[in-house]
This record gives structure tokens, C-alpha cells and sequence, in this order.
């Protein structure tokens, strides 16, 4: 079956037809190129702090990535990103009341699929 530059399948035209089949195809490759969670980064008495994430499903390459804290003012960053994963970095702006709680980082990561 060939594939788009981004990785989505669809069907050639000496593929056997096989509507749904074809329709689950793309339903899943699209939903790989949009992946999102959230990870604890744990403020163990310290001004900085990270979590490793590792995609549900690999990329093609190394996926735009987007971070951010929930209810707390931290400053995110990713480091060392690949196609399987990130690591995701935070450092405290706000009050010391975070220094010693963990903050939930929420990630978003968009792609090519494999």
C-alpha cells in the first residue's frame, strides 16, 4: 500500500478494495500524527525538575513538540527529543509553594508516522 510524505497509507490502484479496511488505515495514521499526554514533573525541594516521555507510538522523525504546566507559572522546555520520546524540563518562576510539590506538565507532539 503506498504511503503520503507524511506517512499515510491509501489505497494504489491494483490494491483489492476494502473500504473499511482502508478507512481504519487512515483513522489510525492520523491519529498517531497527533499524540498528547501528561507527565509529574517532581519539585523534590529543588528550582528544576524532569520527566522523561515516551510516545505511544513512534515517529518517522523527531516530532514538533509543545509543552506546558497546569495552574502554576514554571518555565518548560523539551530536551533531547527523538522520534520515540522527549525529555520535558521545568524550572520554577512562581512561588516557593511549588518547590517541594510536583507539577503536571501536559505535551502535545506532532509528526510524521512511521
Amino acid at each position: 500500500m503506498p504511503e503520503t510524505s507524511r506517512g499515510l497509507r491509501y489505497p494504489g490502484q491494483s490494491d483489492p478494495v476494502d473500504v473499511a479496511g482502508d478507512i481504519q488505515n487512515l483513522a489510525t495514521d492520523v491519529t498517531n500524527m497527533v499524540q498528547s499526554g501528561s507527565v509529574e514533573l517532581p519539585f523534590n525541594n529543588e528550582d528544576t525538575a524532569s520527566a522523561s516521555v515516551a510516545f505511544p507510538v513512534a515517529f518517522a522523525s523527531t516530532p514538533h513538540i509543545v509543552v506546558t504546566a497546569r495552574n502554576v507559572r514554571i518555565n518548560c522546555s523539551t530536551q533531547s527529543p527523538s522520534a520515540s520520546g522527549v525529555t520535558i524540563y521545568g524550572r520554577r518562576v512562581d512561588s516557593p509553594a511549588t518547590q517541594g510539590s510536583p507539577v503536571t506538565v501536559d505535551w502535545i507532539a506532532v509528526g510524521a508516522v512511521t
